[in-house]
């Protein structure tokens, strides 16, 4: 992990609430229900980044170059990079040996594509001189969650659950705008761990450069992992990860929790979880992934969780 990224989580789970509880009896502890969710086509129902982007574009120099040039710079790396790895995916499912580790070999050749993207970014000044409230404006106007979706983030706030956005989005202002927007009214107790623009400490403007934090499926699956360890660290709780994402970025992390939730019907996710034989079971055992198109199915099931806890 680069120094950049493990300052940002150091900084995230510094504020995590800190709970003791003396067990009064030899059994083993608790489990401590925390909850983490990708952000776009998770919660919002389409993608988003264009519309960070454009929260700055009033304040872009006229020679900046166009975001559509940059993506067109992005998508033909992507090419490339998959005209390379095409023949080696399509080999290991003729032989049926696609495996949890090679679909992270995968995703994470990705990094060196999507940091080279960010840079262009930053070099390009598109994002310069937008405020955090330009960012939070900007999702406020155009960002529409899934239906049940704030209910059900509003319901685990309610149950005082450690709650965290893990996103390859660029700004955490815009996050936590869009979830001002949509009806979350406690969004302030939501962690969010996201890439985000750096801002001039005079002005309060952003200078264009864009941090990368969260690019690739690894570094959802490291943030995961350290929402466990501070949770260990600062509790006598054992944590029971609950994670929903909808797309290919999201599966590793979502193996790794201890419940995940694909939402959404993503083609490559689905193609994948047939390969590693991962796709819904009519009985599905304990840490099996679960899938569904309804927010509420994730909402009652975390709720359920919640309650079993209580009565053990």
């Amino acid at each position: 992990m680069t120094p950049v990224r493990h300052s940002l989580l150091t900084r995230a789970f510094a504020t995590m609430p800190q709970t003791t509880a003396t067990p009064r009896s030899p059994r083993s502890p608790r489990p401590a229900v925390v909850v983490a969710v990708d952000f776009d086509k998770t919660l919002t129902v389409q993608d988003t980044v264009a519309q960070v982007v454009a929260a700055a574009s009033s304040h872009n120099h006229p020679q900046t170059p166009t975001f559509d040039s940059l993506v067109d710079a992005y998508v033909q790396d992507l090419a490339t990079h998959q005209s390379i790895w095409s023949p080696k995916i399509s080999n290991h499912v003729t032989t049926s040996s696609v495996t949890v580790g090679f679909l992270q070999a995968y995703l994470d050749s990705h990094r060196t594509i999507e940091h080279a993207s960010l840079a262009r970014i930053s070099a390009s000044k598109l994002m310069a001189g937008a405020s955090h409230t330009d960012f939070s404006i900007a999702a406020s106007k155009n960002v529409c969650f899934q239906p049940g979706a704030s209910t059900a983030l509003r319901r685990f706030l309610h149950l005082r659950l450690s709650t965290y956005i893990v996103s390859v989005n660029w700004s955490e202002d815009f996050i936590r705008g869009a979830l001002h927007a949509n009806g979350v009214e406690d969004a302030e107790h939501i962690q969010i761990i996201c890439n985000d623009p750096v801002f001039d400490c005079k002005t309060g403007l952003s200078t264009g450069e864009l941090v990368p934090r969260i690019t690739v499926a690894g570094d959802k699956v490291e943030a995961i992992r350290e929402i466990r360890r501070s949770v260990q660290e600062s509790s006598t709780h054992v944590p029971f990860i609950v994670y929903v994402g909808d797309s290919l970025t999201d599966l590793p992390a979502l193996i790794d929790a201890d419940l995940g939730f694909v939402i959404g019907n993503n083609s490559s996710a689905m193609s994948w979880c047939r390969w590693l034989d991962l796709l819904p079971q009519p009985d599905p055992p304990p840490g099996s992934l679960r899938f569904t198109n309804n927010w509420s199915d994730i909402e009652n099931a975390v709720v359920q969780k919640v309650l079993d806890n209580k009565q053990n």
